[in-house]
């Protein structure tokens, strides 16, 4: 893979799209990604599923028993759409994968 720059006008339009995504707030900044990213691994990240097994691993990954209960899968399904899978996507290309060992 080249790690040239694409034709002048094609880099142009793309930071101009990439400029007017952040500016309106469809775009995440990188400080909100890294933020975001930062929540995902503290409430899904190895360290925290390595520690978990069994019923409770079940509960953490598609668990709904009360609203403080926030599992994988409503974190994914209902909480901020376009942010969360955008960190997820992100996370999991950083780290290869989301596993407990």
């Amino acid at each position: 893979m080249s790690s040239s720059i694409p034709d002048p006008k094609i880099f142009d339009e793309l930071k101009s799209a990439l400029d007017h995504g952040v500016a309106s707030g469809d775009l995440l900044t990188p400080l909100q990604i890294e933020q975001q990213t930062a929540l995902f691994r503290d409430r899904f990240g190895p360290a925290v599923l390595s520690e978990l097994d069994g019923e409770a691993l079940l509960r953490l990954m598609h668990g709904r028993l009360s609203g403080e209960t926030r599992c994988l899968a409503y974190w994914l399904e209902f909480t901020h759409q376009s942010v969360t899978k955008t960190t997820f996507l992100l996370y999991v290309m950083a780290n290869g994968a989301i596993s407990a060992g």
